[in-house]
């Protein structure tokens, strides 16, 4: 009978350590699939996005195989869920609706290896004898600091859409100073066409048998706003400096 006994121990004790093993595993391929969605969300182009998510649903499988025997239900669920929005990332054609999906899993993901942190330390606790006051304090520090831990993705997420927004604003500012730059030079080109004209009319009715000619503008979109003016004033400059010169030659020969 104390041989029973005694075997009847240690085979609980074997099958709880090979659990433990278990749980550990799966805590590796937990934390392995966290570190290659956070790979696949920082990814500039689809085909890294797409590798990468499906590396973390290789090792999210492997996390569900090893957290049998674990008790901890909601992690597996939270693993199942994880690996439905990252499994529907390879479908996708675009890099935009990809990264929509990457962006569910990365949150899913972190809910649940916080999941598997407040399982494991539970069961920890209860392990070692605690008492239901200790268990409950316990859960109150993991709640907060889960709370500490949706607060770091609040702000993560609100940095990103800063960065965003100042993306945006930069974009709006240069068509905006693109459409100023081709505005300036369209009216710069329209008074210099205007002056030629009037010039070869007045150099026409002096008797003059040479007209302006206009020549070809150098592309100046890349320059300043400051630039553009100043090679343009130039230009009208030159022209009336040009017209001038022929006037007087018009009137000497008479």
């Amino acid at each position: 009978m104390k041989k029973n006994y005694l075997l009847v121990i240690f085979l609980t004790l074997q099958a709880l350590s090979f659990s433990q093993s278990k749980c550990e595993d799966a805590n590796a391929y937990l934390l392995n699939a966290y570190g290659h969605v956070k790979d696949s969300y920082e990814a500039n182009n689809i085909s890294h996005l797409k590798y990468y998510a499906n590396r973390t649903v290789e090792s999210l499988e492997l996390t569900q195989e090893n957290l049998k025997g674990c008790d901890c239900d909601k992690v597996l669920e939270l693993v199942i869920k994880t690996k439905e929005f990252l499994e529907k990332v390879d479908t996708q054609e675009t890099y935009e609706d990809g990264r929509f999906y990457v962006k569910r899993g990365k949150e899913s993901c972190q809910e649940t290896v916080t999941a598997f942190d407040e399982c494991t330390y539970r069961k920890s606790q209860e392990q070692d004898g605690l008492s239901g006051d200790t268990i409950t304090e316990s859960a109150e520090l993991s709640d907060l600091e889960n709370e500490q831990l949706k607060l770091k993705q609040q702000q993560e997420a609100l940095m990103q859409k800063e960065a965003e927004i100042k993306q945006k604003l930069a974009e709006q500012q240069a068509k905006q100073l693109a459409l100023k730059k081709k505005q300036l030079v369209t009216a710069y080109e329209s008074a210099l066409t205007k002056n030629i004209e009037a010039y070869n009319l007045s150099l026409k009715a002096c008797g003059s048998k040479s007209n302006l000619l206009p020549d070809v503008s150098k592309n100046v979109f890349n320059s300043s706003i400051s630039e553009i003016k100043s090679y343009y004033n130039q230009k009208l400059k030159t022209l009336a400096t040009s017209y001038l010169e022929k006037l007087d030659s018009c009137a000497s020969a008479e």
